[in-house]
């Protein structure tokens, strides 16, 4: 009887916490992934759209686009930047990986944001178009690192982990005594 009264007590609503814990922790773990993402899309459009009216000036005043990427080189969270014609070609572009510039004839005709699993981790990609005061089309490419949102997940991977061990760890010394 002591054993089933042991179970009831104490294993019981030992397991049923440990349960309610990893829940939580993973649906907090999937919101703060979701909202951190939402972020680095909304920075990145901001980004893409300040770099889109300060190119055409750039380019309006008769800067090359090679000169113009020279620029912009200090960017920490930008991986890849291409400025493109208006049929998609590529005039100039700089990348932190010399010779990756992870742009197909597929992802040239997307509208909207996509993500690009790399080497490096997770990359946000955005293709958008701009124009100069005379009508000219180009296009810009930006890559966007997701290297700090992977980091933040790993951390909380292992801080959840860590306090799951030692939960299971109390629940096995108590069980004992």
């Amino acid at each position: 009887m002591k054993q089933k009264a042991f179970l009831l007590f104490f294993f019981a609503p030992f397991i049923g916490i440990l349960v309610i814990f990893f829940v939580f922790s993973t649906l907090n773990r999937t919101f703060i992934q979701d909202k951190t993402e939402s972020l680095v899309q909304e920075q990145l459009a901001a980004t893409a759209e300040i770099f889109k009216v300060n190119l055409a000036h750039l380019l309006e005043e008769g800067y090359r686009p090679e000169d113009i990427l020279g620029m912009y080189k200090g960017e920490e969270n930008i991986y890849y930047f291409a400025i493109l014609d208006e049929n998609k070609n590529i005039l100039a572009w700089s990348s932190r990986y010399e010779g990756y510039l992870p742009l197909s004839a597929q992802d040239s005709g997307k509208t909207e944001p996509w993500v690009l699993s790399s080497p490096v981790g997770k990359i946000f990609n955005r293709l958008s178009p701009f124009s100069r005061n005379d009508g000219r089309v180009y296009f810009l490419y930006l890559g966007y690192s997701l290297r700090n949102l992977e980091e933040m997940t790993a951390r909380a991977d292992r801080d959840s982990l860590l306090m799951f061990s030692f939960l299971v760890a109390v629940g096995i010394e108590i069980r004992k005594s």
